[in-house]
């Protein structure tokens, strides 16, 4: 992740981001592994109408999905 701005105290905003973390990987969200079809993929806004592809692997937590970028874990737990 990449933040673009001032932070006001960046000690506390990493301790804080930290801390967040931790309980998301505690919690050992399951990862979504689904394969929508291009017109699908599309339908649900995943990918743009010009990205012309047969099909297309989706993976992420909760409805926090994206196209498939080749790491694959099974639950936050395995980070």
């Amino acid at each position: 992740m990449e933040y673009k701005g001032v932070v006001d105290n960046a000690e506390k905003a990493l301790a804080d981001i930290n801390g967040e973390l931790r309980i998301i990987l505690e919690q050992k969200i399951e990862a979504v592994n689904k394969v929508y079809s291009w017109a699908d993929a599309v339908a649900l806004k995943i990918i743009p109408e010009t990205f012309k592809v047969t099909y297309v692997r989706v993976l992420g937590f909760d409805t926090n999905v994206g196209p498939c970028g080749g790491t694959h874990i099974s639950n936050t737990g395995e980070i």
